[in-house]
């Protein structure tokens, strides 16, 4: 578990008052400022840049919808499962950005508040990490 630096779980909040008041809050904050719109509004945009990372020689794959997404890592021919999305969460946060990894796909989940320039930056570093987990490797 530590090796692939997840513990997928849930509970934490079921059935408490306070993290349902919370939780009705955050609903009415997402309808006041109309945030789906946004999420609209930059999926083609988060989805194009999600699907042109798959073409890096590390990545296998992507899938997405709206502003969720995932990029499934080609498995490294020396390593264990796991071993090349660990490489590059590791080497996303060295680029000071926090990504999940998730058996061998990186997973993306951003703040329905997130910009178009922020979509940019977001890719951008994800490009970054992926060479230089290519460049690390040789």
């Amino acid at each position: 578990m530590d090796r692939l630096g997840v513990f997928g779980h849930g509970f934490t909040a079921s059935g408490h008052p306070v993290a349902t008041a919370v939780g009705l809050e955050n609903v009415k904050i997402i309808l006041e400022k109309d945030l789906v719109a946004n999420v609209k509004a930059l999926e083609e945009k988060f989805l194009s840049r999600l699907s042109s990372l798959a073409e890096h020689p590390l990545a296998a794959s992507s899938r997405g919808v709206g502003l969720i997404g995932a990029l499934e890592m080609k498995p490294f021919e020396d390593g264990a499962a796991g071993d090349a999305a660990l490489a590059l969460h590791m080497t996303c946060q060295e680029e000071g950005f926090i990504v999940r990894n998730i058996g061998e796909a990186i997973c993306f989940c951003p703040p329905l508040i997130i910009t178009a320039e922020q979509v940019d930056e977001l890719f951008d570093c994800v490009a970054r990490a992926l060479d230089r987990v290519v460049a690390e490797r040789g």
